[in-house]
C-alpha cells in the first residue's frame, strides 16, 4: 500500500525524501485545505519521489468561473512543462455539488497531455452521489480520488468500502481526518493512504514533518 504525504513547502519536501514515503502532493496555504503552490516553488522542486501538485488559487468553494478555468489550466501547462511534476491535483463541482464533467474532462486532457497522472481531490466528499461520482472519474480515467466520503472519514468505512468494491480505474485514496486511532480501520477500505498532520511533529502543521514518524507508519499500512 502507498503512503502520500502532505508538503508544505520545498523544506518538507527534501524532508519527506528521506523518509520511505511513496509520493508527496505539494500545497501552500494548508490551514485552508491547500491551495496552489508559487511557481518559483514549482519549477525549483527536486525529488527523488513523485510529486504531485495542488491546483487551486482559492479556498471559497470548487465552482470555477470560465476566468478561472484559464488560471487553473494555465498552472496545469506550467506543472507539464516544468518537466519535475508527476501529477496534478484538482476538482471542480457545479452548484448542485456534482461533479463539473465540462470542466474536468477539458483540465483532465490537458494533464494527460504531459503525462501526468491526475487526482481528484477532496471537493469529492461534499458531492451528492459518491458511487455514481466516483464511476464519473472512472470513466474519464482520473488516477486518483482524495477522499473521507464527507466530514468524518471513520464514519464513511462502509462507503468507502463500497467505492473500492467496484474496482474501477481511480484509486481510493484515503484521506482526511485519520489518525493513530483509525488508520488501522481505514487502511482496509481503501487502495492507498494520504497523511498531513498525522506525519508531522506534534500531529500539527505548525512543526516539520517527521522522518521516523512517516516510516512507521509505512510499516503499519503495509504490515512490514
Amino acid at each position: 500500500m502507498k503512503l502520500e504525504i502532505i508538503a508544505r513547502d520545498l523544506y518538507d519536501i527534501e524532508l519527506i525524501n528521506r523518509s520511505n514515503a511513496d509520493r508527496i502532493e505539494f500545497c501552500s496555504n494548508l490551514q485552508v485545505g491547500g491551495l496552489t503552490p508559487t511557481f518559483f516553488e514549482i519549477k525549483n522542486t527536486f525529488s527523488k519521489i513523485p510529486v504531485n501538485v495542488m491546483i487551486r488559487e482559492t479556498n471559497r468553494d470548487f465552482i470555477y468561473s470560465e476566468d478561472e478555468m484559464k488560471l487553473l489550466l494555465n498552472e496545469i501547462e506550467f506543472c507539464g512543462k516544468s518537466n519535475n511534476i508527476s501529477g496534478v491535483v484538482f476538482g471542480m463541482l457545479t452548484k448542485e455539488n456534482d461533479i463539473d464533467i465540462k470542466h474536468l474532462k477539458t483540465a483532465v486532457s490537458l494533464a494527460k497531455e504531459y503525462n501526468m497522472t491526475v487526482t481528484f481531490h477532496k471537493a469529492f466528499d461534499l458531492i451528492n452521489d459518491f458511487e455514481e461520482g466516483y464511476k464519473i472519474l472512472c470513466d474519464l480515467k482520473i488516477d486518483y480520488v482524495l477522499t473521507a466520503c464527507g466530514s468524518n472519514i471513520i464514519e464513511n468505512i462502509t462507503t468507502l468500502n463500497k467505492l473500492k468494491n467496484i474496482k474501477g480505474h481511480t484509486k481510493i485514496l484515503g484521506g482526511g481526518g485519520i489518525n493513530s486511532d483509525n488508520i488501522d480501520k481505514v487502511k482496509d477500505v481503501v487502495d492507498e493512504i494520504h497523511l498531513g498532520t498525522l506525519a508531522r511533529e506534534n500531529n500539527s502543521f505548525n512543526y516539520p514533518v517527521d522522518v521516523l514518524k512517516i516510516n512507521k507508519l509505512k510499516k503499519l499500512i503495509t504490515g512490514g
